[in-house]
């Protein structure tokens, strides 16, 4: 968001922005109250408060650079069984979806990292500490710092069966939306597209579809 907000205030010099991190569903309570013109978050319930344009990211497994487990095209619970994870704290969705993926394919889940967030987990994975599960979002947001880097100390796997996260770009349905803050939403749904078609055809995600 950042880049996308420096980007948009070149074009349009008159734009303010007041950018405020918080959890989703404090996210989801802001615009429902009419508060901000603008959210993006983890997709929220239906509601009568609120548009959503919906965004469903397939998740990744993130390896350290030379894992045993690197040769593999895809990886599964059954290859990943009793292997120590990085991921989610206990209630968030993509967890519960995890334990029953495993589950389901009665492989053992080994999580001794539960985490606020994607980004927490890089360090313990560059490390070796754990393998990582992270959305497509988060492994570009992790690419994208590469460049930043002498080299890249993290490497990623599509995950089957395959598990989405679902976030969205949220406006109030009972506030009006100002020109400049319909171009901003437009400007967001573009990256967020740009980056999701990019990064697909970088793991070949939707030839891997095909074939399931």
């Amino acid at each position: 968001l950042p880049k996308i907000i420096a980007d948009f205030a070149t074009e349009q010099e008159d734009a303010h922005s007041y950018l405020r991190a918080q959890p989703s569903e404090r996210v989801h309570e802001s615009i429902a109250s009419q508060q901000f013109d603008i959210g993006f978050a983890e997709t929220p319930n239906k509601s009568e408060l609120y548009v959503t344009k919906d965004f469903s990211l397939p998740t990744m497994i993130a390896l350290p650079d030379g894992h045993e487990l690197s040769f593999h095209r895809v990886l599964t619970p059954k290859n990943l069984d009793n292997v120590p994870f990085a991921t989610f704290l206990p209630e968030h969705e993509l967890t519960i979806q995890l334990r029953s993926a495993f589950e389901g394919l009665d492989a053992k889940l080994n999580i001794p990292f539960f985490l606020q967030n994607a980004a927490a987990q890089y360090s313990i994975v560059e490390n070796g500490h754990a393998v990582g599960f992270m959305s497509l979002l988060s492994v570009w947001l992790y690419q994208e710092n590469w460049e930043r880097r002498s080299r890249k100390k993290i490497i990623f796997r599509p995950f089957s069966p395959r598990i989405y996260q679902n976030i969205s770009l949220i406006t109030p349905r009972h506030r009006h939306l100002p020109q400049i803050g319909q171009l901003f939403s437009a400007k967001l749904e573009k990256s967020v597209n740009s980056i999701l078609n990019k990064t697909k055809s970088q793991f070949q995600l939707d030839e891997l579809e095909e074939l399931n």
